[in-house]
């Protein structure tokens, strides 16, 4: 692995206050992943010794197939707009799809803390559609809430849920084709209950050649620091190579007492 990016936690006690305050410290900015990355991500919020702290972790893994990976992601932690996720699989043999897909996700992050619900986050991107300069690419963003997730989205990448033997796949709706940056996409929105059971988001690179029997049967079994990746390489070839650029998107809540 060429680079590796850990979002850590640290919990500071004051025993005079009673107070439980978390410090993150971020050593990852950028909108789109490199050739091989791997990140974890922890946020928090506690108010006292004797809250439960309710993180949300996230792991990510991705890798190009080619010189240069075309996907692209992105995750903001806001205290009033909870986490969002922005993914996107730029499409190759017509140019710019590796463009298509950073200005998806860096227009994503212009609106990461101001939206709400998955009418807003359709129009948002039904407003990305039209202006994609270069290139066209598939889009989901995801917003994980107290209880429930919201988001919208276009193209073959999805988001599911794996809990307790049972697969939800949030962006099953969504229109393949026309992709974003067409002019012409037509976003899905999507809302579900959501406090337990694993979050993935992946591209086509990993849903197309990894089942969902597969996943179920894996992610149980992994440490969840090391799940995107473990999953990411079921997707490879007998050779170690890949299928096409791969972006894999874990996230679960945990609960701390």
């Amino acid at each position: 692995m060429r680079d590796a990016n850990i979002w850590l936690l640290k919990m500071n006690k004051d025993s005079s206050k009673h107070k439980a305050d978390i410090y993150l410290q971020y050593f990852f900015n950028q909108y789109q992943l490199d050739d091989e990355l791997d990140q974890i991500e922890v946020v928090g919020v506690a108010d006292s010794e004797s809250d439960i702290i309710m993180d949300f972790m996230l792991v990510t893994a991705s890798e190009g197939y080619r010189s240069k990976n075309q996907d692209a992601c992105g995750t903001w932690k806001y205290p009033n707009a909870g986490t969002v996720i922005a993914l996107a699989d730029g499409v190759g043999g017509i140019g710019g799809g590796d463009l298509a897909a950073q200005y998806f996700v860096k227009q994503i992050s212009f609106y990461a803390d101001k939206l709400q619900t998955a009418e807003e986050w359709r129009e948002l991107l039904y407003r990305i559609d039209n202006q994609i300069f270069m290139g066209e690419t598939t889009g989901i963003v995801a917003q994980i809430q107290p209880q429930k997730i919201v988001g919208a989205s276009v193209g073959d990448s999805s988001a599911k849920i794996f809990d307790f033997g049972t697969v939800v796949d949030l962006t099953k709706d969504q229109y393949r084709k026309p992709l974003m940056g067409s002019g012409e996409a037509n976003p899905i929105g999507f809302e579900y209950p959501y406090d337990t059971g694993f979050l993935i988001l992946g591209s086509d690179g990993f849903f197309n050649y990894v089942k969902d029997k597969d996943i179920m049967k894996s992610i149980l079994k992994l440490h969840f620091m090391d799940s995107a990746r473990e999953l990411l390489n079921k997707s490879r070839l007998k050779d170690g190579e890949l299928w096409d650029d791969t972006t894999v998107i874990v996230g679960k809540w945990m609960r701390t007492y």
